[in-house]
Order: C-alpha cells, then structure tokens, then sequence
C-alpha cells in the first residue's frame, strides 16, 4: 500500500490526513505535544467553508454573524459589511482536538516529532529517525521552511506579523468590529470578535512592533467599545505570521504542499481555511498516487490559485491607494453607509454598492 508522510499537524495536515486516509497508509508528525497550540488564529470562516470542512464544524461553533462593523479612525463613521450568507467563528484549537482524535484510528500520529529535514525522494527525518515515503504532504505552517528548501516556494517570502488578545469583560458587541487606524496598521486592519459574552478577541496585523500596537489598541478603542474603562481584563495575548506571498507551486514530484506552508492565503484578510478546505474537498477525490501528484491540475485547485492570484492584485490596488484606512475613507466619501458581499470568499461585492465606490477609488488610483 502507498505510504504518505504529512509533516504539520494543523488543520492543514490533519483535514489531508482524513481525505486520504481511506486509500493510502498515513503517517502523521506534529512537533508539539499537543495539536490546536500556539494558538493563533481568530476562527472566522465563511459557511461554505464550514461545509467542504463537514462534521466536524458543528461541535466547535462558537458563534454566527450576518454583519461586520467597519470604524474608520480618522472620521470616527460606521460602515457595516453585511454578508448574504453568514460567517461562523470557531474554536480553532478544539477543531484540531476534534480531527486528531478522529483520526487516531485510520493512521498513525508521531507526537513531539520535529521534522528537521525532507528531502525531494521523500526521506523524512525526524526525532524517531529517517523514513522513505511515496508522497510527502508538507503542511507545517505559515515559516515554510521545508517548503522553501523543497523548492516548493521563494526563499525571498513577505509576511506580516499578527496578534490577538483574549479579554474577559461583560461584552455587549453583537458582531465583529474591523478598525481602520493607520497608527495601529499601515499594512492591515484590526479587529474585535465577540468570542462570547465574557470574552473578546482583539487583534492587529502589521509589520514590527506589533506588541505596541496591540497594546495601543486596547487601550485607546475596548474602553471606547464596551463604554467603561475599567471594563476589561487581558487574558492572553498569541499570534502568529502571515503569508503575504503570491500562492506557491503545490507539487513538485512526490512533494504535495498544503495551505500556509505554500502561501495559500487570502491576502487581503489573511485566511487560510478556505484554501485549506478546497484542496480537502479535491483530496478526497484522490484514487491513487499519480491522482495526489496531480493535483495541482485538478480543476478548484487551479481555479483557486487563479482567485488567489486574483486577491493579490485587489491588495497591490489598495497598497496604490494608501492601504485600508484609505479604501474605507473612500467608501465613506461615495456616501455608503453599507457594503453587501455577496461571497464573503471571494469579496464578490454587490454592483450598486460598487458603482458607488469606483469612482472615489478611481480618484485615489490618478497620480497626485
């Protein structure tokens, strides 16, 4: 039977460990103890998504949301995002629970077992020794050090830095909150997710001195947003990178790469649980080896690796434009108040609300 190393035991990794598991031998290495840890993501993903996921989503929905609330600094206005269908926040790390227990008995699971080294034949070298494969799925994360030494992606990645905070607080938000500051993020936004009704995550994405930042954040806008300074406690603060790089070549040979290990994020909101979930749906289709070493060639992945191409182009126009505390200012100026989006994937945006827009981003577009 063909043998399959996955190296990451992320979603990534385990959502590849469940679409094969029926039709190859697996083995499955996580470097940590534990799966689900560090913590870094918000959770927030689209309910298509959450139905390529299947099952598994139910048992770790934490909440649904119809809108986004969009603050701009500067002008202290309110834009709301409203979505034709909703978006579903999740427990990522008891997600990961969730897959890793349910996959204890369709392979096998090395534990504490850091992959240091794979090599283009799919000799995998870790903790409990070297191992020849017939497929290596890398799925190690957002750093891609296999992948870029596989030759998978560009040695020269961009990324940016993100970090969340937990807060307990007698929380009244009834939807996400997207902050526009410049002195927060020059390269991003941040955001305030209602985790429940005592907790809320607070997070920012930028370059550098991200900690600052965050601390500014939430000392100047969750007094701001819960109406009482003294309102609040911080819990924890975790977080991550984020791959800004153009999406990276998916196979080469017997090497398969997966999600953030090959830059397979939406860029300009820095998910990845999308992409994630297309390659799972596209994997359980995979009859045999010559079908996975193919994959690149199956029609959602290159359809989305166009979208993705897609995405990125959209981020160099709002980096033309000054980044996202101008595109929001440019919305305020046309007059909207509201902003559908009628895939909250593929930031498909409703045509009148666009005609409205075009012409003040347009305007930003001229030379000065």
């Amino acid at each position: 039977m063909v043998e399959v190393a996955i190296v990451g035991g992320g979603v990534a990794g385990l959502l590849t460990a469940h679409a094969l598991s029926k039709r190859f031998n697996i083995t499955l290495y996580e470097e940590h103890q534990k799966v689900g840890y560090p913590q870094h993501c918000t959770g927030i993903i689209s309910t298509n998504t959450g139905l390529r996921i299947g099952k598994w989503i139910h048992r770790v929905t934490i909440a649904r949301f119809n809108t986004y609330e969009v603050v701009h600094a500067k002008y202290q206005r309110r834009l709301i995002l409203r979505f034709n269908k909703e978006v579903i926040l999740i427990d990522r790390p008891r997600l990961e629970e969730h897959l890793l227990n349910d996959f204890l008995d369709l392979g096998h699971v090395k534990l504490s077992d850091h992959v240091t080294n794979v090599t283009s034949n799919g000799i995998v070298s870790g903790r409990s020794g070297s191992i020849k494969y017939d497929i290596v799925i890398i799925a190690e994360g957002a750093r891609g050090i296999l992948s870029k030494n596989l030759g998978l992606c560009d040695p020269m990645s961009d990324y940016l830095n993100g970090i969340q905070a937990l807060i307990q607080c007698r929380n009244s938000l009834e939807r996400p909150i997207v902050i526009t500051d410049e002195r927060i993020s020059m390269n991003f936004f941040a955001w305030v997710v209602p985790r429940s009704e005592n907790e809320l995550l607070v997070g920012l994405a930028d370059r550098g001195k991200v900690l600052d930042k965050i601390k500014h954040l939430i000392k100047n806008y969750i007094p701001m947003i819960l109406g009482d300074k003294r309102d609040y406690k911080l819990i924890k603060y975790f977080g991550g990178i984020i791959p800004l790089s153009q999406p990276c070549r998916p196979v080469l040979g017997n090497i398969i790469g997966v999600g953030d290990a090959v830059s397979m994020i939406k860029p300009i909101s820095g998910g990845g649980l999308y992409s994630i979930s297309i390659f799972f749906e596209a994997m359980q289709e995979m009859a045999n080896i010559e079908d996975v070493k193919s994959i690149d060639q199956h029609p959602s992945i290159q359809k989305l690796i166009n979208e993705l191409k897609t995405h990125h182009l959209i981020r160099k126009i709002i980096t033309k434009i000054g980044g996202h505390h101008r595109l929001i200012e440019a919305v305020i100026k046309s007059g909207v108040n509201e902003v559908r989006l009628k895939d909250y994937d593929k930031l498909e945006i409703d045509g009148s609300t666009l005609l409205k827009v075009a012409p003040a981003i347009l305007t930003l577009l001229k030379p000065s």
